[in-house]
């Protein structure tokens, strides 16, 4: 009779078999086992009352599985692939605050591309990316001081937004805010093209408004600052100076046959004439400003022949 050949091990522990398995921390496990290892399909309830049903590749999971969590802050349901114990690959992950991604998983975190419906009905698909820091950190439009490390996984990248307010964004992001070349087109009609910042328009823009009205130029702050041309749904235009959405400074008014309708100082959105006092006060400071110039010249030149005259009595 011939014998098979025996290198070592239970022959029963090498099979694969259904078995349940009670672990010191309190975990339960059903499914199957090979060598005393979760390998294959199975179910373990851990003690935390976590509950994972799929399969399992040397105690890990592995492949498609899917996660219920019971007192997790933040998740909820995660229904997908699996790699050496971490979500990676395409899942869904169900939030506790009703809020839905799904995507692409790298190292347990969203990453690459994949779609979020927030809970608001706010709805995100382009890149994701995960980040890490140390210390402060930007949110906004202020520093915050943070003294240990910070985690989070936002829009990063490429990607389309459409808000429940009926706004939608396609554009650059950076640290889940809008950052870069971004058109947005509002609920009302109106666009902007251009530039973003801290998710506000900040830098070069043009704006169409949905009354006819379109503005080109700079940005700070969500608002018309710096140097712009408002060309009116009449015809008219101003080119020149702009302070939070209002004309201030130095600006030009046309009608639409280019011909000046005012040019000089404006001041909260208006054009600032300057009365004949006001004239006067600035022509007397101007004035007083000259003399006292001119006099301090004077007395400069007076000082220099002095101290020349008497070098010249001391040789």
């Amino acid at each position: 009779m011939k014998r098979t050949k025996y290198c070592g091990g239970n022959p029963e522990e090498n099979s694969k078999i259904n078995k349940r398995k009670v672990y010191n921390n309190g975990s339960i496990y059903n499914g199957e086992i090979i060598n005393n290892k979760r390998q294959g399909k199975g179910i373990i309830t851990y003690a935390n009352g976590d509950i994972f049903e799929g399969y399992f590749i040397n105690d890990k999971r592995f492949g498609p599985g899917k996660m219920i969590y019971k007192d997790h802050k933040v998740y909820k349901e995660y229904n997908g692939h699996w790699l050496d114990d971490k979500k990676y690959g395409h899942g869904i992950m169900y939030y506790k605050n009703d809020d839905v991604y799904n995507g692409e998983w790298q190292n347990d975190v969203p990453r690459s591309w994949g779609t979020m419906t927030y809970h608001n009905g706010d709805k995100y698909w382009g890149q994701w990316d995960f980040t890490v820091d140390y210390g402060n950190y930007f949110k906004n439009n202020n520093w915050v001081n943070k003294n240990k490390e910070w985690k989070f996984t936002c829009r990063d990248g490429k990607g389309d937004m459409v808000y429940s307010n009926g706004d939608k964004y396609n554009g650059m992001w950076m640290n889940d805010e809008k950052r870069g070349k971004g058109l947005m087109t509002y609920a009302d009609k109106s666009t902007y093209l251009g530039d973003w910042m801290f998710d506000q328009r900040y830098g070069k823009g043009t704006m169409v408004y949905s009354n006819g009205d379109n503005y080109s130029g700079e940005w700070k702050k969500d608002k018309r600052n710096g140097k712009g041309v408002m060309k009116y749904k009449d015809d008219s235009r101003y080119d020149g100076d702009w302070s939070d959405d209002k004309r201030d400074g130095e600006g030009i008014l046309k009608n639409k046959n280019r011909k000046i309708i005012y040019k000089g100082s404006w001041k909260d959105d208006k054009e600032y004439r300057m009365t004949n006092k006001v004239k006067k006060y600035f022509l007397v400071k101007k004035t007083n400003s000259k003399t006292n110039t001119i006099k301090h010249r004077i007395e400069n030149n007076n000082n220099k022949d002095f101290n020349n005259s008497k070098n010249n009595q001391s040789i």
